[in-house]
């Protein structure tokens, strides 16, 4: 009996604790508070959580949103930078390259991170917009950054945008969950680049009174600020989609849950679940 009762964990306050490869046979848990608990790889043949509370902490929530809003800002600083230089570009200029990538890379994102609220329709299409989005918008980051380290060199920054879109596809293999905050915000900003961008192209057209083509680009900037909205949107839903409370690989064999209560819990590769 007195192990056992090392195993009482009933009525308490376990925020952000890790339990991880414990063995928790037989413990209770009932009524806690495990937001935010690590139970990966534990042993929790017939553990009792019931009416225990799971979920997300402040700090998984806080951490994600700092993080993105970091990434966010460092293409924001570098897009303003890319944006303001390609006004006045040409054809004929030897950084028209650079201009016709920024629009490419900057709409694909705009749009990409856009996807999942306007493809609601279909998830596996939105989810590799918002994956495609994190690529160009780390690409543009990288064609940036690269690029200016090394004078405005085109082919360090060329290798930059490369370097980055791979960063972007390894993050999204082994941190879906956080991407799923980031690339939303840098999309956001993707998007917001681009419509400002075609804007200035607009208001040239209709200054040169060819307002079919001004009208349009004008109502496809728009279109583009109303992707940034939907993308700050879906900043917020994938902070709800951010796992709180871990049960990944553990032995849940005659384990008892209330299940009305698990809220933004993983079971991914639990036994007995």
């Amino acid at each position: 009996m007195g192990g056992l009762n090392s195993l009482d964990f009933s009525n308490r306050d376990l925020r952000n604790r890790s339990f991880r490869g414990r063995d928790l046979s037989g413990a209770d848990f009932r009524g806690s508070d495990i937001r935010g608990c690590d139970f990966g790889h534990a042993q929790l043949v017939g553990a009792n959580f019931e009416r225990a509370r799971t979920g997300q902490t402040r700090r998984q929530v806080f951490l994600p949103l700092v993080v993105a809003g970091a990434f966010a800002l460092a293409l924001a600083y570098g897009l303003s930078h890319m944006v303001f230089g390609a006004l006045g570009q040409t054809p004929e200029q030897s950084a028209w390259m650079s201009v016709v990538m920024l629009h490419i890379f900057s709409g694909v994102a705009g749009f990409g991170s856009a996807s999942r609220a306007l493809l609601g329709w279909s998830p596996r299409v939105g989810r590799a917009g918002m994956y495609l989005s994190g690529v160009c918008s780390a690409a543009l980051a990288g064609f940036f950054y690269l690029g200016s380290y090394f004078d405005q060199n085109l082919e360090a920054a060329i290798a930059g945008a490369v370097a980055g879109a791979g960063l972007a596809v390894v993050l999204s293999l082994v941190a879906k969950k956080p991407m799923g905050v980031i690339t939303p915000a840098m999309g956001a900003i993707a998007a917001y680049g681009f419509s400002f961008l075609i804007w200035t192209a607009a208001i040239a057209h209709l200054s040169a009174r060819q307002y079919i083509w001004g009208i349009c680009l004008g109502a496809l900037s728009l279109v583009y600020v109303g992707f940034a909205i939907c993308s700050l949107r879906a900043v917020g839903h994938g902070v709800s989609q951010l796992i709180g409370t871990s049960f990944r690989g553990a032995n849940l064999t005659n384990a008892q849950f209330d299940q009305e209560n698990l809220k933004n819990t993983d079971f991914s590769k639990a036994i007995g679940r």
